[in-house]
């Protein structure tokens, strides 16, 4: 699926394989719906999955990248 033109890559991340998983569904239940993940590597021991994320979901990307160093 191609993303449109009003989307951004974004990406969760978490300390191990399971871990990202379980952050994959939350954040499928929290958009309700299928979210594609590409990219998925490990890096600086957390390991990380790319998505695009339409802007509109956003409240703003500073909050977003603020709540991403809180995790």
């Amino acid at each position: 699926m191609a993303p449109s033109p009003n989307s951004i890559p974004d990406y969760i991340q978490a300390g191990s394989p399971r871990g990202l998983r379980l952050k994959m569904l939350q954040t499928n239940a929290r958009f309700g719906s299928f979210i594609h993940y590409f990219d998925i590597q490990k890096v600086d021991g957390k390991w990380i999955a790319w998505f695009f994320r339409e802007l509109g979901t956003f409240g703003s990307i500073e909050t977003s990248e603020q709540e991403k160093e809180q995790a």
